[in-house]
């Protein structure tokens, strides 16, 4: 059985994914509209917490909340945030090349920093996982 932190994650990854294609109206047929949403599904759920074989627990513990997408604390916060844009960008290449096996990979880097971005519906990053 998954733990609780996992069914979230996957939880989740599929309401971003609800929410782009019954509310943004998003077309997920296509290769950059799947991308971009798979960037945001990625961000909220696999990568949000415990990225990149816990880094994001590690940041965490060193005073730079992963779970905010405006990373501070100089140094420290780019090489966080680094490694959580990593994980964003390789999940969402992994997931988008299932269906678009030629141009999965291309449409997640140009689309990338936009819809990592994004934050729909949510006006501004999540500070902390309920």
């Amino acid at each position: 059985m998954e733990s609780k932190n996992q069914i979230r994650r996957i939880l989740m990854h599929e309401m971003v994914h609800a929410y782009d294609h019954c509310v943004s109206r998003k077309n997920l047929t296509s290769c950059e509209e799947l991308a971009c949403s798979e960037v945001r599904a990625a961000r909220e759920g696999e990568c949000r917490d415990n990225f990149n074989h816990g880094i994001g627990e590690l940041c965490g513990v060193l005073g730079v909340n992963p779970l905010n997408d405006e990373f501070g604390n100089g140094k420290l916060g780019e090489i966080c945030g680094w490694f959580k844009k990593k994980c964003a960008k390789e999940h969402a290449i992994r997931s988008t090349t299932i269906v678009f096996p030629i141009d999965g990979s291309r449409c997640v880097k140009s689309s990338f920093d936009r819809c990592f971005a994004a934050f729909e519906p949510q006006t501004k990053p999540q500070t902390e996982m309920n």
